[in-house]
């Protein structure tokens, strides 16, 4: 499968937040990027596993299991 290669703004609108906050994720080295002399790049499926490496597991308390039992 062919890397396919995205903007500073696809990216934004991809991961639906502002363009200064790509560009702060790129200088604080904290996303997966491509820095090719003034052009900045992103691979899109290593942004999409970026992403969901970011998320959070919700916590479940033992309460929330026993409701689930019962149904």
């Amino acid at each position: 499968m062919d890397n396919i290669y995205i903007t500073v703004e696809e990216v934004a609108t991809k991961i639906q937040c502002s363009i200064p906050t790509i560009y702060r994720y790129v200088s604080k080295k904290s996303i997966p990027h491509i820095k090719q002399g003034h052009r900045l790049l992103f691979i899109s499926n290593e942004i999409d596993e970026w992403l969901l490496s970011q998320r959070v597991e919700v916590e479940r308390s033992p309460r929330d299991s026993l409701e689930r039992f019962k149904k």
